[in-house]
């Protein structure tokens, strides 16, 4: 019990230590619109909230009256007053503005009770490309705040990976075999092909042998029938016919396993 109130008292000190820094929109100076300001004041806000050490504050916990005064304010006088009612330790103002054909940004950040800077930025941007000035801040925030570009890429990178989904990595690996089963199906569909293509010609075979002959020869035949083919001609087209039969019956077996097979396929699960 002792130890949950301990442990209780010391993260309550330890967020105490953490200096909550309130961030005021930027003031959109002559060539820039609110509209963009507003944009990279979001984005200031957002690149600073992934930094550690600090507890970030912005122009969604004011109100209308104070938001109206942070709208234009670049001073510290009005950036220290607001700071004292949101009851923030530190603050940063700055203003963006157009200069022909680049943007001048420029950040300060001030500690509410003394008015210290405690740091301060400037930044002449190219207008094009348009994704330059999302860059330039990306890399202005941490030497805002006093923090190496090294230190705060590996905090990113470790925020990164905190909220990397672990689904992916507890899914149950696939089962070949229905892809097997339906490859064996195939193969031995097209390899029934042959078989059936053969026994056709040997039919073909079969029946002109018939054809020259008249008749079909065998025991029934009355003695002494004249024939019009020979006898080896004769011989050959009784094989005709048989090996057209049997390669005919291996084939069609063949189709009817190998669909059987990939029916089969579509049962067994993954």
């Amino acid at each position: 019990m002792h130890a949950l109130v301990l442990a209780s008292i010391l993260q309550v000190a330890g967020a105490a230590q953490v200096p909550s820094v309130l961030i005021i929109p930027l003031v959109n100076k002559e060539g820039v619109s609110r509209d963009l300001a507003d944009q990279i004041s979001t984005m200031l806000s957002h690149v600073a909230s992934s930094l550690d050490g600090f507890r970030i504050t912005n122009a969604a916990e004011m109100s209308v009256d104070q938001l109206q005064l942070a709208l234009s304010c670049d001073q510290v006088s009005c950036a220290a007053e607001l700071a004292g009612v949101l009851n923030a330790d530190q603050v940063v103002i700055g203003s963006l503005g157009r200069i022909g054909g680049e943007y001048v940004l420029s950040l300060t950040r001030i500690k509410s009770r003394t008015a210290k800077r405690l740091g301060s930025v400037l930044e002449r941007v190219p207008v094009k490309p348009e994704s330059a000035l999302l860059d330039r801040v990306t890399a202005a925030v941490p030497r805002l705040f006093g923090i190496s570009a090294a230190k705060a890429k590996s905090q990113e990178v470790s925020d990164t990976k905190e909220e990397e989904p672990e689904a992916d990595q507890d899914e149950p690996a696939r089962s070949p075999l229905p892809w097997l089963l339906r490859g064996v199906g195939i193969v031995g569909t097209i390899g029934a092909f042959p078989p059936l293509l053969l026994g056709g010609l040997l039919g073909v075979v079969a029946g002109s042998m018939v054809v020259l002959d008249g008749s079909i020869t065998g025991p029934w035949e009355p003695a002494g029938k004249l024939h019009r083919i020979t006898m080896r001609q004769a011989m050959l087209g009784d094989a005709s016919g048989v090996g057209s039969l049997f390669l005919g019956i291996l084939a069609l077996t063949g189709v009817a396993i190998s669909g059987a097979v990939i029916l089969l396929s579509l049962v067994v699960p993954s």
